[in-house]
Formats: C-alpha cells, sequence, structure tokens
C-alpha cells in the first residue's frame, strides 16, 4: 500500500481518544493547563511556575526581607513585635514630655511629687534651692549622718 492510500486512513487522534496515558511515555510537546483540568499543585515536584501564577497573598521578595526592601516611613507601631528587644542606642532623642515612663528611669532620678525622696551620696543642688512653697517658714530639717552648709546671704 502507498502512502497516500495508507494517510487516507489514518484518523486523527485526540485528547477525548486517549484515556489513562502513561505521562511517562510524553517526551515531547506542550501541554497547556487547559489540557490537564483539576491538576493537583501538590503533584507538581519540579518545573518553574510564573510569578502571575501566583496568589496575591504570596510575597515575591524571597525567603526573608532586607531593609532595602522596605519603603521608608512604612512602618509603625503596631508592626514591632513587644519582644522586639530594640536597642535604646538606635532610638531618636525623645523630645515630648510624658512619653517616658518613670518605672524606665534609673534610680539615680529625682521625681517631682514623689513623697519622701531620698538623696544619697554627695550632691550639689547649683543655684537657688526651696523648700517648700512661697511664705512658708523651714521650721526644721532632719540631718542623718549629714552636713547642712547653709552659706552665707
Amino acid at each position: 500500500m502507498n502512502r497516500a492510500a495508507a494517510g487516507s486512513r489514518l484518523r486523527a487522534v485526540t485528547d477525548a481518544k486517549i484515556s489513562n496515558v502513561d505521562a511517562s511515555k510524553i517526551t515531547g510537546g506542550v501541554l497547556d493547563t487547559n489540557r490537564i483540568p483539576n491538576l493537583d499543585a501538590g503533584k507538581i515536584t519540579s518545573g518553574t511556575l510564573a510569578d502571575a501564577r501566583l496568589s496575591t497573598n504570596v510575597s515575591l521578595l524571597g525567603s526573608s526581607i532586607e531593609s532595602s526592601e522596605i519603603t521608608d516611613g512604612t512602618i509603625v507601631n503596631v508592626d514591632i513585635n513587644v519582644s522586639a528587644a530594640i536597642a535604646d542606642t538606635k532610638l531618636g532623642t525623645i523630645a515630648t514630655a510624658g512619653k517616658v515612663a518613670d518605672t524606665a528611669l534609673s534610680t539615680n532620678v529625682a521625681f517631682l511629687n514623689r513623697s519622701s525622696p531620698t538623696f544619697t551620696g554627695t550632691n550639689v543642688f547649683s543655684g537657688r534651692v526651696s523648700i517648700g512653697s512661697g511664705g512658708t517658714t523651714l521650721t526644721s530639717v532632719i540631718c542623718a549622718s549629714a552636713t547642712l552648709d547653709f552659706g552665707s546671704r
């Protein structure tokens, strides 16, 4: 039989006519996603997946995010973990009153409005030191192992 006669008897082979094909027998060609309905992504073990196929919930920045990949000014207080342990040296100067809790200050800091503040060691106060409020007469000074020098007027 000649080729022309044999070719006239061949019919087109379509994917609808093939069932249970062993994928290992496919050695070439292109299969697009339309030809593989209901493909389980868990079955994909190699190859490259286009970024456009990924969910918008997937970061394209890699397994870790570098400082250069963060837009300046976009990190706010709620983004910082309570246990972040940021070094004090990396914080700017606190210029607004009331932003530092008393508990964050050294025990060497004298607080206003503290009942019975205790000063230890040698303390030098320059300028005028007032005890009490205007018009109050100092009636007594309690000293425990200390020397008071009232100087001269």
